[in-house]
């Protein structure tokens, strides 16, 4: 119970920290169902939790799935969680790029490509950075033309 009080945690979770705190799987695991059967412990509610608080920090879809994946919860329909935070996926990349690098800064391939590997790793997907770099592009010869 005291685990489940500070955050919510998934069933995967809940028994690996038990069996680190010497309980064995046949003893952790009828009380992670009992606490589940209650509705103290829910892995929806804990991946929604966990997706809100993953995509706020500026987390991609790919990696929140991944550590979604990790935590024991395998299904979970994060774009309908982005659709409701009235947020999308081009414009999270475009707050994290301009938090990062305050414009765009067309220094060449060696540039581009550091920028894209920073993204990829806050799990965006390579057309979202496409899709971002494109537009970045087109708004950087547009200021350029004026």
């Amino acid at each position: 119970m005291r685990l489940l009080v500070r955050r919510e945690h998934s069933k995967r979770e809940l028994l690996r920290k038990l069996t680190l705190r010497d309980f064995s799987a046949e003893q952790s695991l009828p009380v992670i169902e009992a606490l589940e059967a209650e509705g103290l412990q829910n892995d929806a509610r804990f991946a929604e939790n966990y997706s809100r608080v993953r995509v706020q920090k500026g987390y991609g879809p790919t990696r929140i799935h991944y550590e979604l994946r990790e935590r024991g919860v395998n299904s979970f329909a994060l774009d309908l969680l982005v659709d409701e935070m009235d947020e999308d996926w081009d414009s999270l990349i475009q707050k994290v790029y301009k938090h990062k690098y305050a414009e765009w800064f067309d220094g060449g391939f060696k540039e581009v490509a550091k920028q894209g590997r920073f993204l990829q790793h806050r799990g965006f997907t390579t057309e979202q950075i496409r899709n971002l770099f494109s537009t970045l592009k087109s708004e950087n010869q547009k200021r350029r033309s004026v």
